[in-house]
Order: C-alpha cells, then sequence, then structure tokens
C-alpha cells in the first residue's frame, strides 16, 4: 500500500523575511551608502585598479588608506567630469570652445562666396574612381 504524505501549507514570504535589524556604528551615522571600495568601483567604471588608485594619487575624493579605500561614487564621478573639463579646456589652448565667442565678422572660407558681380563659384569636383 502507498504511503500518502499530507504536504505542508506553504509559508507567507515578507518582503523583510529574513533581514534583520542592526545598529549602525556611531561613526557611520549619516555617512552615504555610496561607499565602495576601490577594485568594485574600477568594475562600475570598466577601468583597472591601478587606474583607480591613480586616480586617488591625482586627488579622487576617497575614505581610508591604500589597504582599504573606500570611494563615494557621486564625489568621485563629479571629481572625474571636472578633471575632464580640465583637461579638455587645456588641450583646447585654455579655451572653452563652448563657451568662446564664435566669430561672426570674418569668413573663414570661400564657399559660398558672397553674393556680387563676377561668375558663380562651383565646387570642385571629384576625380572619378
Amino acid at each position: 500500500m502507498a504511503r500518502t504524505t499530507a504536504s505542508k501549507p506553504a509559508e507567507a514570504v515578507t518582503p523583510a523575511a529574513g533581514l534583520r535589524r542592526t545598529k549602525v556604528p556611531a561613526g557611520d551615522v549619516g555617512k552615504s551608502a555610496r561607499l565602495f571600495s576601490a577594485a568594485v568601483f574600477s568594475e562600475m567604471l570598466a577601468v583597472s585598479r591601478n587606474t583607480v588608485t591613480k586616480w586617488i594619487r591625482d586627488g579622487m575624493p576617497h575614505e581610508g588608506d591604500e589597504k582599504a579605500y573606500r570611494i563615494d561614487v557621486g564625489k568621485a564621478v563629479r571629481w572625474l567630469q571636472e578633471k575632464a573639463a580640465t583637461e579638455a579646456k587645456e588641450e583646447a589652448g585654455g579655451v572653452c570652445p563652448s563657451t568662446s565667442p564664435r566669430p561672426t565678422a570674418a569668413r573663414t572660407s570661400t564657399w559660398p562666396a558672397p553674393a556680387g558681380p563676377g561668375p558663380t563659384p562651383t565646387r570642385p569636383r571629384r576625380p572619378p574612381p
């Protein structure tokens, strides 16, 4: 004779099931929850750990020492954006292209030529292939 087992009713699972309340250490109250290790931060940005270490030496905001860097993502990304903007400005010779005035009085090209007497300009043609 086959033995049948009675199945237990399924237990209700709440979203907070398995979570415990923990006390936050006094020194950590008010700190950002966006702190990550340098290794995790490097994975987020798809760069090497050495690159993150170089950025830290260049002045990227962080907490901790060489053994355990903790990086606030918001502050670090803001620092990287400012660094990129500064480097772009230096490459452009100290002039930011988005804020520099555009030349309006002088024409830099001859095409299309200004209207006036004379032959109509034509564009140079490409040689046939």
